[in-house]
């Protein structure tokens, strides 16, 4: 996708990238674009950084919240403050209006797969957090099988990875029943 409030670079990009083999969509906004992306996202797009009413920036920060684009950044500024800043806002890439086509595609394809393994870090990272957080609640029951039941610590892992297998679950799952039961019988304690 291509966002830019010039027309003429709108055109020219977007006729380019055609002839390169992209499929193209175009907006003259960051409105417009919105609108575009409203079903389905592009894998990349180019941000013109400085546009009447909503801006590069505030685009692309619209769009990363809402999928792993990769943004390559267009501006006629090479100022590097501004280059920073579109960093931080998670640019893939920079260029300094004219671009020739040559030299966006290349950047393109860098931001494409930057963009591919940052996505794929970001699962590992939830995948790994999930595994974390079950080792957790395992440990609880764990801790509350040795208090209730008098057990080692192994003897209490053992009999809670018995029961999941017996049933055929998951060991995250009954060790979280018996962390609710022991939430229970606390409440009526109280």
């Amino acid at each position: 996708m291509i966002v830019d409030d010039d027309p003429l670079i709108l055109t020219t990009m977007r006729d380019g990238l055609q002839r390169a083999g992209y499929d193209v969509w175009s907006a003259g906004s960051a409105e417009e674009a919105l609108e575009l992306t409203r079903e389905t996202m592009p894998d990349a797009a180019l941000v013109d950084m400085r546009m009447p009413g909503m801006s590069g920036l505030e685009l692309a920060e619209t769009l990363l919240d809402r999928a792993p684009v990769a943004i390559v950044f267009l501006s006629a500024y090479d100022d590097l403050e501004l280059v920073r800043e579109a960093a931080t806002q998670g640019a893939y890439g920079y260029l300094v209006k004219p671009a020739l086509i040559r030299h966006i595609v290349p950047a393109i394809e860098a931001a494409m797969v930057r963009a591919r393994d940052v996505a794929q870090i970001e699962d590992e990272q939830e995948r790994l957090r999930g595994a974390l957080e079950g080792q957790q609640e395992i440990s609880v029951a764990v801790g509350i099988m040795m208090e209730r039941q008098r057990m080692s610590r192994n003897a209490a892992f053992n009999y809670l990875r018995g029961e999941a297998r017996s049933e055929r679950r998951k060991l995250r799952d009954v060790a979280n029943e018996y962390i609710a039961a022991e939430e229970r019988l606390n409440r009526a304690d109280d």
